[in-house]
């Protein structure tokens, strides 16, 4: 028996009825038509950064597909969190949903620098995590307490604050392509 406990199907239906999919809004609201003929949106600074706190999938306490009475750690798209999900983080990984840790391994840190301007802070149990940030070390676990347009980083792109300012300096944004990103073509 785990400490987890895995939502319902009803549970889950119900609460993207009621929170909505856990999608980040684009800082760029532009009809998709309007970004064929302006291909240049996408290489906009606020663009760039914007890609990089996209999460593709998410790894959460569920029921088995197909084994109704068994629950485990399964990946699923990152769209698919709900409030009150558990989830676990590795290295590596976008955080796709604000979250409330509930345990983490010794030295885990989290890269903040698009939603916040901070890199490398500590995780410790009763951390908040938001949405964007990226696992630099350490196995993580926690609640989901907010998806889609409640996260924080949501309401940063609203109030047109993202991505973040390196501290001392106003002008300078952070999360600018650098040359890796710029092989990989992003």
């Amino acid at each position: 028996m785990s400490e987890f406990k895995a939502p319902s199907s009803e549970e889950v239906t119900a609460s993207i009825d009621e929170n909505g999919e856990n999608i980040i809004p684009s800082p760029i609201q532009l009809p998709d038509w309007l970004c064929i003929f302006l291909p240049c949106l996408k290489n906009l600074p606020v663009m760039i950064a914007y890609r990089k706190i996209q999460s593709d999938s998410a790894i959460l306490w569920r029921t088995v597909p197909g084994r109704p009475e068994e629950q485990d750690w399964v990946g699923y798209d990152s769209d698919a969190c709900i409030i009150n999900d558990t989830i676990k983080l590795t290295p590596g990984t976008i955080i796709p949903a604000d979250m409330l840790v509930s345990k983490c391994s010794a030295g885990s840190l989290v890269d903040s620098v698009l939603v916040t301007g901070e890199s490398s802070l500590p995780v410790t149990a009763n951390s908040t995590l938001y949405a964007g940030q990226a696992v630099k070390q350490g196995e993580i676990i926690g609640r989901v307490t907010a998806v889609g347009k409640g996260l924080f980083v949501s309401k940063l792109i609203k109030e047109g604050k993202f991505p973040a300012k390196v501290e001392g300096d106003d002008d300078e944004e952070v999360g600018l392509l650098n040359e890796k990103d710029e092989e990989k073509g992003l």
